[in-house]
């Protein structure tokens, strides 16, 4: 099976710097279960860390057990990961499901001319998800 590094080659992920939402499908419906940023903004630089690379990176470690974004992924989609990981992930995101599938969208918002940093789109997203849902997305811990 193809590698998640190469699927998000396929599927044509960007190596800019900007916003992604992850929806989780389970039959008829769709929930916007997590929006991140890629791009951290320094004094005189931006982080080397695009959109694709943030998705294939590590999402969390906890003594020391690495879960990659990927372990994450495969977890959602019902799919075989390493058990302790599967249950690092229950503690972390109690009230997450299993879906059938996950949907990525991303937009390059930076440095386009006239578009705020990451930083400031992720913010607007999730407050605009907060002010009409009352709560974040189930995989955002905070704002």
């Amino acid at each position: 099976s193809p590698s998640f590094a190469s699927l998000l080659r396929k599927e044509s992920v960007s190596e800019g710097y900007g916003v992604y939402a992850i929806h989780g499908i389970y039959g008829i419906h769709s929930e916007l279960i997590y929006i991140g940023m890629a791009g951290t903004i320094k004094k005189d630089s931006v982080s080397k860390q695009g959109l694709r690379k943030r998705l294939n990176r590590i999402a969390f470690k906890v003594k020391g057990i690495t879960v990659a974004r990927r372990d994450v992924f495969k977890f959602l989609l019902g799919l075989p990961i390493d058990e302790s990981k599967a249950e690092l992930i229950k503690q972390r995101y109690p009230e997450i499901q299993k879906y059938e599938e996950l949907h990525f969208k991303w937009i390059e918002t930076y440095p386009k001319i006239g578009n705020p940093p990451p930083i400031l789109s992720e913010k607007a997203l999730l407050e605009a998800f907060h002010n009409e849902n009352k709560r974040l997305p189930i995989m955002n811990k905070r704002m």
